[in-house]
């Protein structure tokens, strides 16, 4: 969360400067903060690209090591974590392009009635069928956030990664767990609030509309049209072609994130 943040300040600083000093003083001034945060005790590594096509500019910026001393290099393949949500949004924009779906049409038309019976509760009244497609693309359904919001019991997702590191999660049983222990937050439409469980509703939606599994979506429709041969979803697939290098190593602030085992993504491909 700390690595994220740093990068979003840096970009903010970025905006900031180019109008007071050159783009060549206000790179420099940005990549000598990025040294520093690598320097940081809880900073483990961190990856940085700066792209614009207007301003002639591509900057890419890795640091960092592994745990056995081994540097962090731009080959390494990294975790990108919820933007994972703009290929899910994307893809939802084509379907919506090919007149499979619409952005106002309630997500219940496209999900079975044991996912959406219970999902937001207020009151005593169930707003489940006014959920649309549109809200959950824009965080305003007023669902909980199943990772890091506070349960009414138990724990949230952020913290049974590490009481159950090798425990692996299906979609559906995600929409339960929701159920299960968080409270819907506010009538649909009417409030915001970024919530993981969105894009797990938006990938079941998906997945019916398509009839594969999201990541074999994701391939079909982004990976290999962009040429992105490294790129798959974590544990549900591999890259196009083998990386020359391993994944670089997942942290929540100082805490390593242990990857299940190997034998669960060959289950699930």
């Amino acid at each position: 969360m700390k690595t994220l943040l740093t990068i979003l300040v840096l970009s903010f600083v970025l905006n900031t400067v180019l109008s007071q000093e050159s783009h060549a003083q206000s790179i420099s001034r940005i990549r000598e903060q990025f040294n520093e945060v690598l320097q940081k005790e809880n900073i483990y590594n961190g990856f940085f690209l700066l792209h614009s096509d207007r301003l002639g500019i591509h900057e890419q910026w890795v640091g960092g090591q592994f745990a056995n001393e081994d540097m962090v290099t731009d080959r390494t393949p990294f975790h990108t974590a919820s933007l994972g949500k703009t290929f899910t949004a994307t893809t939802i924009a084509m379907l919506t392009d090919e007149g499979k779906l619409s952005f106002d049409d309630p997500a219940a038309n496209y999900l079975p009635t044991e996912i959406i019976r219970g999902l937001h509760v207020i009151d005593g009244v169930d707003y489940g069928d006014q959920i649309t497609i549109r809200h959950l693309l824009q965080h305003r359904s007023g669902l909980p956030d199943y990772f890091e919001d506070e349960p009414t019991s138990g724990e949230n997702m952020m913290s049974l990664l590490f009481s159950e590191p090798e425990r692996y999660w299906e979609p559906e049983e995600l929409i339960q767990f929701t159920k299960q222990h968080f409270p819907a937050r506010f009538v649909p439409g009417t409030g915001y609030h970024y919530t993981d469980t969105e894009y797990i509703l938006l990938g079941l939606i998906i997945e019916q509309l398509e009839g594969k599994s999201l990541h074999k979506v994701f391939t079909k429709r982004i990976f290999q049209p962009l040429d992105m041969t490294l790129s798959s979803m974590h544990l549900r697939s591999e890259p196009i072609a083998t990386p020359d290098y391993p994944m670089a190593e997942l942290f929540l602030i100082w805490y390593e994130i242990p990857n299940p085992w190997k034998k669960v993504l060959k289950s699930s491909v």
